[in-house]
């Protein structure tokens, strides 16, 4: 009998405290897959036993579960899931989302059709019991893009990038080559930014599947563990490291622009959080966009502190009313 055949495809899922109703509907929808030719890490942040257990009881040897002694946190722990990835493509399932039944089939059909390196779909928003929210999946397709797509061949994955159109988690597949340097900037809990980053850096062909083949869930714990601050100022490197290295001007301002907005968003964010040191610095990368309305409150803020808070509290309770809340940097593509 010769050596086990490798998997086409590693589905990544980096787990942290996940609530255990989330997470067996991961793995269940990852058994469910019409495409048999997989393997699902389940990296674990938190070394949760129970977790351990329920993956032990499947009985599946494509399930292969692995606990860390010390957290690694969001970055980190996709990396190590990616160290030991046997795939020639690779998926990242977020601990609280799911597949439909026939994902992997109709991702891995397309990218054999196009010979691209990624391929990606829409997707739907569910709430935390799981039933869909149509009018939110809606505005989600049209706010990033996808809505529009055509499907098939795109002419530019570095556009797509520049405008947040790839949902790198959940519903996208690309091969495994794209995750060379992954190690080079450590990008916190934006890690989802830096590997579509990456796909800019390999000169990666995409396609678009336009259905929704797959199911982001929101609730309340579904924001990132290791807290906003990191989130904004990884976002806020990765916009840079794009912005030096893109080829087409005009998506090289529009990284510029996004990372000054980064920088500026996560000056606020420190300022709530009472580091005002770290504001300043932020402040210092913001570029023009000191000059807005934002940025000369955040301004007045981290070198006024009294005063300055009152400011920006009335801003942002202005903007509230005005968005709804939206939050232009973090949010379900």
């Amino acid at each position: 009998m010769g050596p086990p055949t490798p998997p086409l495809i590693s589905i990544l899922c980096a787990a942290h405290r996940p609530r255990r109703a989330h997470v067996e509907a991961a793995i269940a929808s990852v058994l469910a897959q019409t495409e048999p030719r997989w393997e699902l890490i389940v990296s674990d942040d938190s070394a949760d036993p129970e977790l351990a257990d329920f993956c032990a009881r499947l009985g599946d040897a494509r399930v292969r579960y692995v606990a860390h002694s010390e957290a690694l946190g969001a970055y980190g722990n996709h990396g190590a899931a990616m160290e030991l990835a046997l795939g020639a493509w690779i998926a990242i399932l977020n601990q609280d989302d799911v597949y439909r039944p026939r994902f992997l089939e109709r991702m891995l059909a397309v990218a054999e059709r196009d010979g691209v390196d990624v391929v990606f779909s829409d997707h739907e928003i569910i709430d935390d019991a799981g039933f869909p929210l149509p009018e939110l999946s809606d505005q989600t397709s049209h706010r990033w893009g996808r809505a529009e797509l055509q499907g098939g061949l795109q002419p530019s994955t570095e556009a797509l990038v520049v405008a947040q159109s790839i949902p790198g988690m959940m519903a996208s597949i690309f091969r495994a080559e794209l995750l060379r340097g992954y190690q080079e900037l450590d990008a916190g809990p934006a890690y989802d930014v830096w590997i579509t980053a990456l796909f800019v850096r390999h000169r990666a062909r995409s396609s678009y599947v336009p259905e929704r083949l797959s199911a982001w869930r929101t609730h309340e714990a579904s924001a990132t563990s290791q807290g906003p601050l990191a989130w904004s100022r990884g976002a806020a490197e990765v916009w840079n490291w794009l912005h030096v290295r893109i080829e087409a001007k005009s998506m090289r301002r529009q990284c510029l622009r996004k990372s000054e907005h980064a920088w500026l968003f996560h000056a606020g964010r420190c300022l709530r959080a009472g580091n005002a040191r770290e504001a300043r610095r932020a402040l210092a990368k913001a570029g023009s966009r000191i000059f807005s309305a934002r940025g000369l409150v955040t301004i007045l803020w981290a070198y006024w502190p009294g005063g300055g808070s009152k400011v920006f509290g009335a801003l942002a309770r202005w903007r509230s009313r005005r968005d709804g809340n939206a939050n232009p940097l973090r949010d379900v593509r």
